[in-house]
């Protein structure tokens, strides 16, 4: 978890032992009162998992294939 999850996290357990309201911990944590819902939901159906941001560890759309820049070479020394 990174820094900005972690402390999430802490908002949101703060949150569930009704320490903290809903509308000032989206305030702390510089969210939108319908983004802290929708965060306070994931959190309750999935735990501190669904505060990780859901592309973590996946691979980049844009990322090149390994292969593809030989090939690329070994295409243009052929013409």
């Amino acid at each position: 978890m990174s820094r900005k999850e972690m402390s999430r996290l802490e908002w949101m357990e703060k949150v569930k032992r009704k320490e903290l309201s809903l509308w000032t911990a989206s305030s702390k944590m510089s969210l939108s009162y319908r983004q802290a819902k929708r965060l306070k939901k994931r959190f309750e159906e999935q735990g501190a998992s669904g505060l990780v941001h859901g592309l973590r560890g996946k691979p980049s759309n844009r990322k090149v294939d390994a292969g593809l820049p030989q090939a690329l070479y070994v295409d243009h020394d052929s013409i």
